[in-house]
């Protein structure tokens, strides 16, 4: 289960830095910085938490190729996952229509632009561009995944198709099984595994410890929206659109406060909101329904970095549990297919470990990093010959959240203090059967 919350950071570089820098102690996996125009710059909110944090993965929520050119998209998210160490989460959206007529811009086809640009910054970023004059001076050690900001199926489909995860507001909730079945078919239309693709069930959440305080804000957070959301999209889940149609009214005679008082408690269903064992519930009806990464959005609650320690502090451990420790058994000949399997390339962390004694599966280990577009001799780590349980706990407490498998002779992938040590770090243990230590 990933875990991830997103903030529009409005205070700045360094409300993001302290927003970041909770997130990461509160357990969370990514943080996600909003970059729509006229708003917070992402690009500054990354880089500010990215010099406070260490182990948390940030993204850009998102760019968009109108107002910015993708050569350029690419050179920041190069500088970007420099600074950060190779936890940069690159978001690339069609941009939001009236925000880009505010700034005089015209928008050709969303969905055009946004394959064009995904297609383009992943081309620059690996060094394979075809359809520039030049190519970067500078590619990254490791690309960083492209997320695609999208809602629409047209987009969803795409997301599968070309991106390595996608960013679908999910209203309500539970909506994010339709929008993972689009993704889905979009990537099995085009051979993909829809498997590899990370696509969280991106929600508004608001959470405080007196839960009629959450719902009011969650309240205020939907009442602007209620005039732009679709009657049939609304008789389609459920809700009754003269609700909607009677906020919306309110809203343009009365104003904010008096459409926040007329939201009706079924309405409050487009999010979460409520104590902690409020979200807790609501999530696990998630977790039931096959959510794999829940994303917590805005509005949170009066407080941001409050709510994100609140969600951090008695939502996350209900959430996500230690997992027992399971070892993948495999071969020598058949442990690279095992792992192109299993290596998510827009999961959080990426790399392998394996003995200098297993010789045999090093070349194809490193044939499996560089077929990721990934450099062996970075993402690649061999334990000296000798090494023992011991050995190996060690390495993974130092270092075990960089990588995201390791593979070990039997009898040390077995051993209870060595799979206890990767469980804690969230890292795959592969046995190799065929091979013993002596």
């Amino acid at each position: 289960m990933l875990l991830s919350v997103r903030t529009a950071a409005p205070g700045g570089a360094r409300e993001a830095a302290d927003l970041a820098a909770a997130a990461e102690a509160a357990g969370f996996d990514q943080i996600w910085f909003g970059n729509d125009l006229f708003g917070t710059s992402g690009v500054t909110a990354v880089a500010a938490a990215a010099v406070v944090t260490s182990r948390i993965h940030l993204g850009v929520g998102v760019f968009e190729p109108v107002s910015m050119h993708p050569v350029q998209i690419a050179m920041l998210a190069v500088g970007l996952q420099d600074l950060s160490d190779g936890r940069l989460l690159l978001g690339i959206g069609a941009g939001g229509l009236g925000q880009l007529e505010a700034a005089g811009l015209s928008r050709p086809s969303p969905v055009r632009v946004t394959r064009e640009a995904i297609v383009a910054v992943r081309e620059l970023l690996t060094g394979t561009a075809h359809g520039h004059q030049a190519k970067l001076h500078r590619t990254p050690d490791v690309v960083p995944p492209i997320y695609l900001g999208a809602m629409g199926p047209q987009m969803l489909a795409m997301a599968g198709e070309v991106a390595d995860g996608a960013l679908p507001l999910c209203l309500p909730p539970m909506r994010f099984l339709e929008v993972r079945r689009t993704v889905a078919d979009g990537a099995t239309a085009v051979g993909r595994d829809p498997a590899t693709l990370d696509v969280p069930a991106c929600v508004w959440c608001a959470v405080d410890d007196d839960g009629v305080i959450a719902r009011r804000h969650l309240a205020r957070q939907i009442a602007p929206y209620a005039g732009s959301l679709p009657p049939a999209v609304l008789t389609g889940e459920g809700f009754d659109p003269d609700e909607f149609g009677h906020v919306a009214h309110v809203l343009r005679d009365g104003g904010l406060d008096a459409a926040t008082a007329a939201v009706t408690p079924d309405m409050l269903r487009l999010g979460l909101a409520g104590g902690p064992g409020d979200i807790v519930q609501m999530c696990g009806d998630l977790q039931r329904a096959g959510a794999t990464h829940i994303s917590f959005g805005p509005p949170l609650g009066a407080s941001p970095l409050a709510a994100i320690e609140t969600l951090g502090a008695q939502v996350l451990p209900r959430l996500a549990p230690t997992p027992e420790p399971h070892v993948l058994r495999a071969t020598a000949v058949d442990a690279a297919s095992t792992i192109r399997r299993m290596f998510h390339p827009s999961g959080v962390r990426l790399g392998i470990v394996t003995e200098a004694s297993l010789s045999s599966v090093v070349p194809s280990m490193r044939e499996v990093i560089r077929s990721r577009g990934l450099d062996p001799d970075r993402r690649l780590a061999v334990l000296r010959e000798s090494t023992n349980s011991a050995g190996v706990v060690d390495f993974l407490e130092r270092y075990g959240h960089e990588y995201s498998v390791c593979v070990l002779s039997q009898p040390l992938a077995d051993h209870p203090d060595v799979s206890a040590a990767a469980t804690s770090v969230g890292t795959s243990l592969i046995a190799i059967e065929a091979v013993h230590d002596d």
